[in-house]
């Protein structure tokens, strides 16, 4: 299982930036499990292998890549530090 990890962290950082720690299995499961299912995808080495044989704009690629990306909805969303300052 790590092995697989490994490989979807180093192919996720090249692929868009995106750096995961050592222990971030958990977060990965729980953000491309629902899209490996509905594919049947069996692990995550064959999720890296899929998209690396797509195109950059695959949809499969740009899927995982939203599901791993947290999207920020409110800058400054805790405003009391900023209402210190002023």
């Amino acid at each position: 299982m790590i092995e697989h990890y490994n490989e979807f962290r180093d192919y996720l950082q090249k692929a868009c930036g995106i750096l995961l720690g050592d222990n971030k299995q958990y977060l990965v499961s729980s953000r491309v499990g629902r899209i490996m299912t509905d594919k049947n995808i069996a692990n995550l080495s064959e999720l890296v292998k899929q998209m690396q044989r797509g195109l950059s704009s695959s949809p499969l690629r740009q899927s995982v890549i939203d599901a791993m990306t947290t999207n920020e909805t409110l800058w400054f969303r805790d405003s009391h530090p900023y209402n210190i300052l002023k």
